[in-house]
């Protein structure tokens, strides 16, 4: 490509590019992307995504990369109270919002989840942004009143919770919104209720 032609594009246009290529993994999976498939959904050349995304393999990272920021946006917005447990269940209500369950953004968690397994970059990508929702958990939990190892304890059964019913509700079938929600609600439930029985102990 020209420096001309490099002129003429929009500031937007990675972000197309990005959107055209969320659309493939989503429709097409993860196997047919190809510059092709994606300049026709990005609606720009093969040359426009090889001036901003110099390999196949960039253009994947980044497309997991900015659903990943999609997703952490909606968290902050969820983190806004000064109630730590109504942080955490903003936060799990994130997961099972609108903009998680429908559209494109179904259909490329899980294919981040296998290329994650193979892809050095995209697994760091993962871990930072898994780590980073196991410490919110964890301080949360704590701000409560749990002491840390057991904030600790109850952060990674949140996070595996969360992950576990999502795979429930999408993948396998074998439950829906409302029963996902009633799951839980309850490990909510039980966390208060120990939360209650650290400050009686502390308390006595």
């Amino acid at each position: 490509m020209s420096q001309s032609q490099a002129n003429r594009l929009s500031a937007d246009t990675p972000q197309a590019i990005i959107a055209g290529a969320i659309s493939v993994m989503a429709k097409d999976g993860l196997p047919q992307l190809t510059t092709k498939r994606v300049s026709e959904r990005a609606a720009v050349s093969t040359g426009a995504i090889h001036y901003f995304f110099d390999t196949k393999e960039r253009l994947i990272y980044e497309s997991f990369a900015a659903v990943i920021r999609n997703i952490r946006r909606q968290f902050a917005g969820a983190r806004q109270s000064a109630d730590p447990l109504t942080r955490i269940r903003a936060t799990l209500d994130v997961f099972f919002s609108k903009a998680q369950v429908t559209g494109d953004t179904v259909k490329i968690w899980p294919q981040l989840w296998v290329h994650a397994g193979t892809d050095k970059a995209t697994a760091r990508l993962f871990h930072i942004y898994n780590a980073r929702m196991i410490s919110n958990f964890t301080y949360d939990l704590h701000a409560a009143g749990m002491p840390r190892a057991m904030a600790r304890s109850y952060a990674l059964r949140l996070n595996a919770l969360h992950r576990g019913l999502w795979i429930e509700l999408h993948l396998g079938g074998c439950t829906d919104a409302a029963e996902t929600r009633d799951i839980y609600t309850a490990m909510m439930e039980t966390i208060i209720r120990d939360i209650q029985t650290c400050a009686k102990g502390k308390a006595a």
